[in-house]
């Protein structure tokens, strides 16, 4: 099945340019914030005196802020930190969202019905409205800002992996598991759940998006990352004053959230395509 994935998967990105550039866009996102600390050429809360607010040129390539920090520093190590966040946020909505999914859908009844009103309830609000209530009983903070966009992202994967479950349990395979006297854990983790990898696969890469753009809203709104640390939504709030003025210290952070968000989008549509047999020969 691993070599068909990558196959479909080479195929497509091919075909598809966009889809190739926004993997190649990825890796390159990645590569810096693991090698942030050799990329940077200062340290992005090192003060500059006499510095401020100075145009990209030799010294500072993309410009210092405010109160003379070199941007270009702050945004490698604000990658660091949004793919970081993002990467936090996947891990914890696919691990909780996929085994509270997993038991709604293969044990129903009461349960099933009190958490899918439950995620209703969670999806009929606004994602970022939602998060702003989280952070503001939990207190603003890099690591409530990762739980507050975890518990708005948990309810698409819950409903996601209940709907595979579900669709799966009463097929032959199951059933012949469960005439063989496989326990319910067996049956959900070792039988059901390798069968819904593709859909939760291609959710994951969403989320890791959603993550990084709620995450950078939250910083903007002053509920996130807290100065001075080098992060993209807030750095956007710190220079929203100065747009006029210094149009690059709000153009450059917006450009790497756009990208980011951007790359991971259309490699979750590429990677959909991979796995979804229906879709390969479009």
């Amino acid at each position: 099945m691993k070599n068909e994935l990558i196959k479909n998967l080479i195929n497509n990105l091919k075909s598809n340019k966009m889809g190739l550039i926004s993997l190649i866009m990825i890796i390159l996102f990645f590569i810096i914030a693991i090698f942030a600390p050799l990329i940077a050429p200062f340290d992005p809360t090192f003060i500059h005196e006499n510095a401020l607010r100075l145009a990209p040129g030799e010294r500072f390539l993309l410009g210092t802020d405010d109160v003379g920090r070199d941007i270009l520093s702050r945004l490698v190590y604000g990658g660091r930190l949004s793919l970081g966040i993002g990467l936090m946020v996947v891990i914890f909505t696919t691990v909780v969202g996929t085994l509270w999914g997993a038991l709604c859908g293969y044990f129903q009844g009461s349960f099933d019905t009190f958490s899918m009103r439950l995620m209703d309830l969670i999806l009929s609000l606004p994602s970022i409205l939602l998060a702003m209530v989280v952070v503001a009983i939990l207190g603003p903070g890099f690591l409530n800002a990762i739980i507050a966009v975890s518990i708005v992202a948990v309810p698409s994967f819950v409903r996601l992996t209940r709907a595979q479950v579900l669709v799966e349990k009463n097929k032959n395979y199951v059933v012949a598991s469960k005439m063989f006297g496989a326990s319910h854990l067996r049956l959900i983790f070792r039988v059901i759940l390798p069968n819904c990898f593709s859909p939760l696969l291609v959710q994951a890469t969403l989320n890791f998006s959603e993550g990084i753009l709620n995450a950078a809203a939250l910083g903007f709104l002053g509920l996130g990352a807290q100065a001075p640390t080098p992060e993209w939504g807030t750095m956007l709030a710190d220079a929203r004053g100065y747009i006029e003025q210094s149009p690059w210290m709000v153009t450059l952070p917006g450009l790497c959230i756009l990208l980011t968000v951007l790359s991971f989008n259309i490699f979750g549509d590429v990677l959909r395509d991979a796995l979804d047999p229906k879709l390969r020969g479009r």
